[in-house]
């Protein structure tokens, strides 16, 4: 959160409000976690800590001592807090303030009871509200104390519109309800939910329980002695931190990729939202989810989902995708050893890797990792989509997924937008466009007939990604440009914004590149392709569809499976219109001669009518009709770029094992 702000907690003074108990582990290792921390106000059970100016150094160290030396607020020495501040107990009817106290508080009052002060530190205006104790102290403004069902802190309760902090980190569970975490967010402030806040201690338990399966073998054949095994356990343990704050920065990256996603088109989010809703055989308002109307709303105020919302999206989907994977055969997908391997620090990889094949949990981690992984980086809209558009499995969507990351080399693209000088926000779009265009591959290919992209010809792709932005006078290269320019302008280096933005032409180059005969120049292939898709429309109504906005629930997913048909029309298309060596007159001077010809000319004209404006899911139905018709006609077939003389159509060469040049689209 302090990163996406532009604030880095560890070199720069912020200012924090607290529950709990500096000697208690989570409260405790919270405000010892940067010296910079000045902590203004806290409380517990028993007593309250209000610091107004305190000194960040003096503070911290005193933290530090009492989290080590396992005291409370009551051991805290009072001459380090700055003037007009103390520790007070909650058994007191009531505290006096100090000037001081009443400017950090913002009140005018004298004296107050002690659960109103309380009430007062919970609405102080700072950066960070950290949450390290036990009870329920926000709820949301509709909700009753009784809705909450903690009693013992009706009195302190405030509601989520009163909260000034700009961000709240949940390390106690259920400090907020859920609605409440939905309404703070709605109204600009950053929080995740405590299940994610709290992932680190479960995922280091995991990680602790897995080492220990591993090495028993290891101890029973007696490699490794019982004493050195735990030293290296404990040698291992800030290791396996890393790893475990590495899935952390994941579950949190993969929110703050879908808050974007979701704030670019909230009713894209729906159909993933019942689909979750199905499977887990319960209902949005028990699950604290939008309705459609409410995603409605919040595209007219341009407002997604929020990162509680998105939270428990993902969790009920990654729940659902992981059972069905621990169900599937781990062999289908590309490197799954590999990825089981990668779970474990480096040092047990090197010594005991000879064992890891044989975990009894051997499947589950590496199901585990691969989740986390692809919704990381593809969102939670990614299984729930491809399954309702393609109708696959989650075994084939994942290896479609790996695959797509391999074909264009997606690891490296990720680090070198990590390691570019840009903002979070800047990375943020940048590599969403990276996953749409691996998302789009992978929802053509994963369509039945396809060849799934098994056999897919890589080299010949990454050529005519290559090729692609050297097209002239293409409309696609505007678009390309432009898109360049957009990520240029928000700080991204100028060779890897135009590496991003030639990507959302990876369907187009695999469909060009399946389509290529080896005989003939890839460049040549490329500008029949570009030429023959705007001269008919295709390219044109497949760009629309890129900028199209949900207007409804299924409109995504009628978008997808017109996207899909235009694609297979393409290919009839290709074999249809003949281009010969005049290939070489380039894609304006073809396109300007194709379009000269009758059928094709009134054909491209309608199309054109009908693309002019912002067209919507009917207009490009029509689009999509009249090409079809075009085509069942067998009228483009005498079209001659040429001599105007009629001519054969030219087949598509068949490859084997990927569906025909020439297949009839399938109707879903």
């Amino acid at each position: 959160h302090f990163a996406e702000m532009g604030v880095d907690p560890y070199n720069e003074p912020f200012t924090c409000v607290a529950i709990g108990d500096p000697a208690g582990d989570v409260f405790g290792n919270g405000v010892i976690e940067t010296k910079h921390m000045k902590l203004v106000a806290a409380f517990n059970h028993r007593h309250i800590f209000i610091d107004p100016n305190p000194d960040p150094a003096s503070s911290y160290e005193e933290r530090l001592r009492l989290f080590k030396a396992v005291q409370g607020w009551d051991g805290y020495d009072t001459s380090l807090i700055s003037k007009g501040g103390g520790i007070f107990s909650r058994q007191a009817k009531s505290i006096a303030f100090t000037p001081e106290m009443k400017d950090a508080l913002g009140v005018m009052s004298d004296e107050l009871p002690v659960d109103t002060v309380i009430r007062c530190i919970l609405r102080m205006p700072v950066d960070l509200l950290w949450n390290g104790g036990i009870g329920t102290y926000i709820k949301a403004s509709e909700e009753t104390h009784q809705d909450v069902g903690d009693a013992t802190n009706d009195n302190l309760r405030i509601n989520a519109s009163e909260l000034r902090c700009k961000i709240v980190g949940e390390g106690g569970n259920l400090g907020l309800t859920q609605a409440a975490r939905v309404e703070y967010a709605l109204r600009g402030g950053r929080l995740n939910t405590d299940a994610i806040d709290n992932s680190g201690g479960v995922d280091m338990s995991d990680h602790e329980v897995n080492l220990k399966i591993l090495l028993s073998a290891a101890t029973a054949d007696g490699t490794l002695k019982t004493a050195a095994r735990n030293k290296l356990l404990e040698k291992l343990t800030e290791i396996v931190a890393e790893l475990v704050l590495d899935n952390s920065d994941t579950h949190a990256g993969q929110l703050s990729l879908d808050q974007i996603r979701s704030g670019r088109d909230p009713l894209f989010f729906s159909r993933t939202i019942e689909w979750v809703c199905k499977h887990s055989n319960t209902t949005r308002t028990a699950l604290t989810l939008p309705s459609d109307d409410d995603l409605g709303r919040r595209a007219s105020a341009r407002q997604g989902l929020t990162r509680p919302e998105l939270a428990v999206l993902a969790a009920h989907v990654k729940t659902h995708i992981f059972k069905e994977l621990l169900a599937s055969d781990p062999s289908d997908l590309p490197n799954f050893d590999a990825k089981v391997l990668s779970y474990f620090p480096a040092e047990i990889r090197k010594k005991f890797s000879t064992y890891i094949p044989s975990h009894m949990l051997h499947q589950s981690i590496g199901m585990t990792v691969l989740i986390t992984e692809v919704v990381g980086d593809a969102g939670v809209l990614f299984y729930p989509m491809l399954k309702e558009w393609t109708g696959a499995s989650a075994s084939a969507i994942t290896r479609a997924w790996l695959i797509a990351m391999e074909m264009v080399n997606g690891n490296q693209i990720r680090k070198e937008i990590d390691q570019c000088d840009a903002s979070f926000d800047a990375k943020y779009r940048a590599w969403i466009e990276v996953q749409n265009a691996i998302t789009a591959l992978a929802a053509f290919a994963l369509n039945p007939g396809e060849s799934q992209l098994v056999d897919d010809p890589t080299d010949t792709i990454q050529e005519v990604l290559r090729q692609l932005p050297k097209v002239r006078g293409a409309a696609h290269q505007e678009q390309l440009q432009g898109m360049a320019q957009g990520h240029i302008e928000r700080g991204i280096p100028d060779n890897i914004a135009a590496k991003i933005a030639t990507l959302t032409k990876l369907t187009i180059a695999r469909e060009i590149a399946l389509l290529h005969d080896p005989a003939d120049r890839v460049s040549h292939t490329v500008i029949r392709y570009i030429s023959v898709g705007e001269a008919t429309g295709i390219l044109p109504a497949l760009r629309a569809m890129r900028i199209e906005q949900t207007s409804g629930p299924w409109d995504q997913v009628a978008l997808a499976i017109l996207r899909n048909r235009f694609f297979l029309l393409m290919r009839q298309l290709y074999g249809a219109i003949p281009l010969g060596p005049e290939v070489r007159l380039g894609v304006n001077r073809i396109k300007r001669r194709l379009i000269r010809k009758g059928p094709l000319g009134a054909l491209t004209a309608e199309v054109e009518s009908l693309l002019g404006s912002r067209p919507d899911t009917a207009m490009l139905l029509v689009a999509e009709e009249r090409i079809r018709g075009a085509l069942a006609s067998g009228e483009l077939a005498t079209v001659d770029v040429t001599n105007g003389k009629d001519a054969e159509p030219i087949k598509p060469k068949r490859t084997s094992g990927r569906a025909s040049a020439n297949a009839q689209p399938t109707a879903k």
